[in-house]
């Protein structure tokens, strides 16, 4: 049988290698100029994800009115008649086809999710009761049925 190796050792070793590794890497002009247009990119990109985002959290506050415009009641070429998004692309367009907007009232949606979970809770309540539905506990043992 073979002599298991020294983890501690190989550890070590590994550690050497990745180090001299990233030593040399930081020696490079050329990797350092890529690291740092990279990183200038992505700074930039989060920049303005987080400023999208700012906007779309600011438009979803506002009420429509004179400053802000209103959803249209008019389907557009991104909505079906329904409000949902339409199943192809876009018209003159290629790609994937634009999400449609949220609909409903978010209360309205919590209020419908309570009361469906309600209903999965009697469901399973009646579930985990058995045949005959739920029992009523009472100090008496359960009584045998006949077959």
């Amino acid at each position: 049988m073979a002599d298991q190796p020294d983890l501690d050792n190989l550890a070590k070793q590994y550690l050497d290698l990745w180090q001299d590794h990233l030593q040399s890497m930081a020696a490079d002009p050329q990797v350092t100029e890529t690291m740092s247009q990279m990183t200038q990119m992505m700074t930039g990109s989060a920049t303005a994800f987080a400023a999208l985002a700012q906007q779309a959290l600011n438009a979803g506050k506002q009420a429509p009115g004179p400053t802000a415009p209103g959803p249209s009641t008019e389907p557009t070429h991104d909505q079906t008649d329904d409000g949902r998004a339409p199943a192809g692309p876009p018209p003159g367009g290629p790609g994937a086809p634009t999400a449609g907007a949220a609909h409903g009232d978010s209360d309205i949606d919590m209020a419908e999710l309570a009361r469906r979970l309600d209903g999965i809770e009697r469901r399973l309540a009646a579930l985990e009761a058995g045949p005959g539905g739920p029992r009523k506990k009472s100090g008496k043992s359960p009584s045998k049925r006949s077959s």
